[in-house]
């Protein structure tokens, strides 16, 4: 995969999450996907347990969103 198409894929990922367009944010998610919430010792494991956790999150942070300021990467 070469840098622009991760780009892409990161940018698809954020807009769906900022439209809170589930369906679509879930696609980009791994079965084993592990989330550590920032400021807990708290760990979510798996995506449907995440997708849960990031909707009761979303509920109750309606305004949050995500902007790209900067992103590098490489291939």
């Amino acid at each position: 995969m070469n840098q622009s198409n991760s780009i892409t894929i990161i940018q698809n990922f954020l807009d769906a999450e900022n439209k809170r367009d589930w369906s679509t944010w879930s696609n980009f998610l791994d079965q084993l996907v592990e989330y550590h919430v920032v400021g807990s010792e708290k760990v979510v494991k798996g995506k449907e347990t995440y997708i849960t956790h990031m909707k009761q999150v979303y509920s109750e942070l309606s305004d949050w969103h995500f902007d790209i300021v900067n992103i590098f990467g490489d291939d």
